[in-house]
């Protein structure tokens, strides 16, 4: 592979927030040549030497860029020690193909630290764990919620790029897949009480896949709670997790 630093290829501004110990970036990346990237995906998110939270160690697949066009992705860090104001090199690593050669992506820009902000009203507070072993991939999620808040997890939803069979579900879910793009759990539960939902504090693990893939990527899942105060749809929770990879 050959390694450059693409002239074609730069960073946008960043949508920027801190809130709850993380700084989060929305990171744009802009193709600003004449020719279409196949194959991009990014490797490596740095800011300064904060210690990234999310994306887990596993490439980011955005697949082509068309030429004069942008595309997101995100990244997470602990703002531990960060201090405000302060300009901080954010670099992305990764690569693509064009026209059959394979080159390496080095793109930096700073960006300046926010001051700290309140956890966004309408974000869930909730998180995934995900452990992998050979040709399986078991996750567990947490409802961060405090007590009272109402809001109780009843779906977990990933994005995925292989092929996969659903090998795990807990007691009073159910699992939906079309084995390949998408793979959803749900609670069973159809009236209150709802009693399989995922309350405030509590852990639920047993949700897992397998796949004839060996590696993984990052790809989307979110969490959605049911507000049962309301008895309607509630806040969701969304981040990266690792997944069977495409290849």
């Amino acid at each position: 592979m050959a390694t450059v630093v693409s002239a074609r290829v730069t960073l946008g501004a960043p949508f920027i927030q801190r809130f709850a110990g993380q700084v989060r970036l929305n990171i744009p990346l802009m193709n600003i040549g004449e020719s279409a990237l196949q194959g991009v995906q990014i490797t490596s998110i740095t800011y300064g030497s904060a210690t990234r939270q999310s994306p887990p160690n596993a490439p980011i697949v955005l697949g082509t860029l068309g030429a004069s066009s942008s595309t997101t992705f995100a990244g997470r860090f602990s703002d531990a020690g960060l201090v405000d104001n302060a300009n901080l090199l954010l670099t992305v690593r990764g690569s693509y193909v064009v026209a059959g050669v394979a080159y390496g992506l080095t793109v930096s820009r700073y960006v300046r630290v926010p001051a700290a902000g309140s956890f966004p009203a309408d974000e869930l507070r909730a998180s995934l764990a995900v452990t992998t072993t050979p040709n399986y991939w078991s996750y567990a999620l947490t409802n961060n919620e405090s007590a009272g808040s109402g809001q109780y997890i009843a779906t977990l939803s990933l994005s995925v790029n292989a092929p996969v069979t659903v090998t795990g579900t807990p007691p009073g879910w159910e699992a939906d897949t079309d084995g390949s793009t998408y793979v959803t759990w749900v609670a069973s539960d159809l009236v209150p009480p709802y009693p399989n939902h995922v309350a405030p504090g509590a852990t639920l693990s047993g949700f897992q896949l397998m796949s004839p893939r060996t590696s993984s990527e990052s790809t989307g899942a979110s969490l959605v709670a049911w507000d049962h105060a309301a008895d309607d749809a509630g806040k969701v929770s969304a981040d990266y997790t690792l997944t069977p990879s495409r290849a």
